[in-house]
């Protein structure tokens, strides 16, 4: 399961992310489209050097995890099920489990900062949990593939898993 949508929007993210800086001292005035130089501190009318930081990324990062919040508990769900141990049959169910709460997600509901930092770094997860379970199940159906031969792969997949879920957690947090 690749998702061709997201990915894109992250690539757009990335570059939203970078377009702001490429202007030199210029600032949007706000609901007229025209770009207005800075003025130097001092001057007249010019806006006062340092302004307190608008509330938006705690607003944001609570709408990301709202939207997003179910999935990754069931990521970090899948993920306890495995340190735990689970046999195939159980473990194909709670990916299934969490494939389902992904397709459950309003990624139009999603910001881009969220697609960039969260989303993507979760559906990443749930790839590398659903390719452990596909090569796994390759393995049970190979009549001479022996589980053992695959289980550090598999682990090795798992722990990438994890790792992608730490990331999506991180990218709830607000920088300053």
């Amino acid at each position: 399961m690749r998702s061709g949508p997201v990915a894109v929007l992250i690539a757009i993210a990335a570059l939203a992310l970078a377009l702001p800086a490429c202007g030199e001292d210029e600032t949007a005035t706000a609901g007229a489209g025209a770009t207005t130089s800075a003025a130097p501190a001092g001057v007249q009318g010019a806006a006062p050097a340092s302004r307190p930081a608008p509330a938006r990324p705690a607003v944001a990062a609570k709408r990301c995890g709202g939207a997003l919040g179910e999935f990754l508990d069931a990521i970090e769900s899948l993920a306890n099920a495995v340190a735990v141990g689970l046999d195939y049959e159980r473990y194909l169910a709670a990916v299934e489990g969490v494939r389902a709460t992904y397709s459950e997600v309003d990624d139009e509901r999603l910001g881009l900062v969220c697609l960039a930092r969260v989303a993507g770094p979760a559906e990443a997860s749930l790839n590398l949990y659903i390719d452990a379970a596909n090569e796994w199940g390759e393995c049970l159906a190979d009549s001479s593939c022996e589980p053992e031969a695959i289980e550090a792969r598999v682990q090795r997949r798992w722990q990438q898993a994890s790792t992608r879920l730490a990331q999506a957690r991180s990218g709830l947090r607000i920088r300053h």
